[in-house]
């Protein structure tokens, strides 16, 4: 492709008008741009926002969440008469840098394979957080490749606020008898989030992140109000990560991968948070005093650097090899992200207390592991671990949905369906008394249950909570 001669078509998806003063920046941002370009404005209400942005009117039949269809059936209409098509949101903008960077990294990839872009936000503090980095989604450790100068990496989370695409891959996706589709919501991705990942998920496009060249693709939110549910992944963190990936490439580093942080249910509630933030449960039974502490599944999360910061020595078992790299960058000293291999790393290790954050019911043998556990605490050394409780009252506090709709499954689950345990009281209570513990567990009562709660005089506690904390101490 010749960038000198490219032409641009550009679609924005634009409902209501809370983002007008985003969209202005964005526009703004476009206009800059030297290459040749026609700008698309898709809107519910008549709007003007100059001569050069073509508005088209209204809202497809099945509603405004399927207003992201609309640049893409322009690009169908439109194809092969562009060099460069691109969909955005109107609170997201680009610069000329970001497209030629994509052009450029398009051509070191097959017309299936679309580089593409991530987001981050300004936090109240003044940090930077990638906020498409979040929750349970991670990078691949196994996908690292070079090509030249280039490194490209894969990451599960597939929704993208910016998308696009050369003329091959849009021949690539308009093949598919689905690109231009009504899509609908899957157990990952909300019904507007799949807006995008549907190309990746159905259409035969594979979404690859260029992680030599991350700044050229790394866009930022002017909305900036992911960090009231503290989303989004601290840029030191993020940079920690991208140096793993590019050293994994490289084969300076050995991909590994501790568990499969999704399971088979049909929710993604019980996949593995990498941003565990609930540190009060951990720090607790320190009182104060430095501990040698050991975290199983370290991520680098906001709990496990509470833990680092209160003077702690913290050893991880990391998730993976690649967030490994953001443990380590928190002051964590990190293993092997692999069982076996972990295990001959602190075979002459002992802790005062092991933090096992959501993890026992991700494992086949949680026995087995606490065993082993036991063996690495020092004498008066305990246990601090939060699991779910499924035994409770599945349609409290929202009586609209049942254990069948939050999860795919009318009765408990094996954990073979599953990859995870169907967990109770009990059964928690049975596992640490097998391995040799005396434990106590503590039911936390689910958001929006605490007035039935005090109606019931706590006699149904256990149905009302939706997690458990156990604190166990060896027998031996």
């Amino acid at each position: 492709m010749n960038e000198k001669q490219m032409k641009l078509l550009v679609g924005i998806v634009n409902y209501g008008t809370a983002n007008d003063h985003y969209l202005e920046r964005v526009l703004s941002d476009l206009r800059s741009i030297s290459i040749d370009k026609d700008i698309v404005l898709f809107c519910d209400r008549p709007k003007d926002f100059g001569s050069d942005v073509e508005v088209r009117i209204g809202v497809p039949d099945e509603g405004p969440l399927y207003m992201p269809l609309l640049p893409r059936r322009l690009f169908a209409e439109k194809a092969g008469q562009y060099d460069v098509y691109i969909g955005l949101e109107d609170d997201t903008p680009i610069e000329e840098r970001h497209v030629r960077a994509f052009v450029e990294a398009s051509n070191q990839c097959d017309e299936k394979t679309m580089p593409g872009f991530l987001r981050w936000e300004h936090w109240p503090d003044g940090s930077v957080h990638i906020d498409t980095v979040h929750r349970n989604f991670s990078w691949d450790p196994f996908s690292p490749t070079r090509f030249g100068d280039w490194v490209f990496a894969e990451l599960t989370n597939l929704q993208a606020a910016v998308l696009m695409f050369t003329q091959k891959h849009l021949d690539c996706a308009m093949a598919s008898p689905h690109f231009c589709d009504i899509f609908s919501p899957t157990r990952v991705f909300q019904l507007i989030e799949r807006a995008s990942t549907q190309l990746f998920e159905e259409c035969g496009l594979r979404r690859v992140i260029p992680v030599s060249h991350i700044d050229d693709f790394l866009f930022p939110h002017l909305a900036n109000r992911f960090h009231k549910q503290r989303i989004g992944l601290r840029r030191a963190l993020f940079d920690a990560q991208i140096k793993a990936l590019i050293e994994t490439a490289d084969g300076k580093k050995t991909p590994q991968k501790l568990l499969e942080p999704f399971t088979a249910l049909a929710s993604p509630t019980w996949d593995k948070n990498f941003d565990e933030t609930e540190e009060e449960v951990f720090l607790e039974p320190s009182d104060g005093a430095a501990r040698e502490m050991l975290w199983l599944g370290a991520s680098g999360s906001d709990a496990e650097h509470a833990l680092v910061k209160s003077g702690h020595n913290v050893t991880g078992i990391p998730l993976d090899s690649i967030v490994s790299a953001s443990a380590e960058s928190i002051g964590v000293k990190v293993t092997s992200a692999s069982w076996s291999e972990a295990k001959k790393e602190l075979h002459e290790k002992s802790f005062d207390v092991i933090c096992v954050a959501h993890m026992l019911e991700r494992l086949e043998d949680p026995v087995g592991l606490l065993e082993w556990l036991d063996r690495c605490l020092t004498d008066g050394g305990s246990i601090v671990a939060t699991v779910p409780n499924f035994d409770c009252w599945w349609n409290y506090p929202d009586t609209s949905k049942s254990m069948k709709s939050q999860t795919g499954f009318e009765s408990p689950w094996t954990y073979n369906q599953t990859g995870l345990h169907f967990t109770t009281p009990r059964l928690v209570r049975d596992w640490f008394r097998d391995a040799g513990f005396d434990a106590s567990i503590e039911l936390r009562l689910t958001d929006g249950c605490k007035r039935y709660h005090w109606m019931t005089l706590g006699l149904a506690k256990k149905q009302f909570s939706r997690e458990m904390v156990i604190r166990a101490t060896s027998r031996r």
